[in-house]
């Protein structure tokens, strides 16, 4: 039978299983197993007691378990659970003191920025290494997220923002996807960059001279297809 939680639950089993017997991690491993069979309260005691454990370590060890420990979050997205709020809020506490030291590397700012500390330390990991690949791609498809929100409503003929903002967007996410060395993360990347490119000229084109039409017919008189969304208001009683 599958269910909705169905990747997170394996995911756990998986993690647990690939840590099993390593020295120093049984109370992540009684974690995800604990929380794999829904023992919330067993779960919760065991990744207390892990972190209280690691804060006991020195700073060096403490910030090599933050680092593999974002990494190991960062590619199992689907396992939702995999750091409750204790773990993860002293992996955060300790990558961002780290940050505001001299010596902080590019996959400290790297892994802050996939944990919501903000798209600013992305271009922080990129100035310590401007080939580190996480944070181009990453970086790239946050530009190509604001050209999205200006660009929503285009489906009533609205743009929010302006074009010289939106041209701005592409053209740095244009110049990260050239960066980028893996074929899958660039076409990706590529792919929306045209897209977008493409809506944006047309928009133009639109709006260059005086329409009785919307924007959704003259596209369609054009021969061009977009993804116009469906917009949904919603008013108070």
């Amino acid at each position: 039978m599958f269910y909705w939680n169905q990747a997170n639950f394996e995911g756990l089993k998986n993690v647990a299983s690939a840590y099993e017997g390593k020295a120093g991690y049984e109370g992540f491993v009684e974690y995800c197993l604990k929380k794999e069979q829904g023992l919330k309260k067993q779960a919760n005691s065991a990744i207390i007691s892990f972190v209280e454990y690691v804060k006991t370590l020195p700073l060096v060890r403490q910030r090599e378990i933050a680092l593999e420990f974002a990494e190991l979050h960062f590619y199992n997205s689907e396992i939702h659970q995999l750091l409750s709020h204790p773990l993860y809020s002293h992996i955060y506490t300790v990558l961002i003191d780290w940050s505001r030291e001299n010596g902080a590397t590019s996959e400290v700012f790297r892994w802050l920025a996939t944990m919501g500390a903000g798209l600013s330390f992305y271009q922080r990991a990129l100035e310590q290494d401007p080939n580190d690949q996480i944070s181009i791609y990453k970086l790239g498809m946050a530009y190509i997220d604001d050209v999205d929100m200006q660009t929503h409503h285009l489906g009533e003929s609205r743009l929010i923002g302006s074009i010289e903002e939106l041209d701005v967007a592409l053209s740095k996410a244009a110049e990260l996807c050239h960066r980028l060395v893996n074929k899958e993360a660039k076409r990706a990347l590529g792919q929306e960059i045209e897209y977008y490119t493409s809506l944006v000229n047309s928009w133009k084109e639109y709006t260059s001279q005086k329409q009785e039409k919307s924007f959704v017919e003259w596209c369609q008189n054009m021969g061009v297809k977009y993804n116009f969304p469906t917009i949904v208001y919603y008013q108070s009683k």
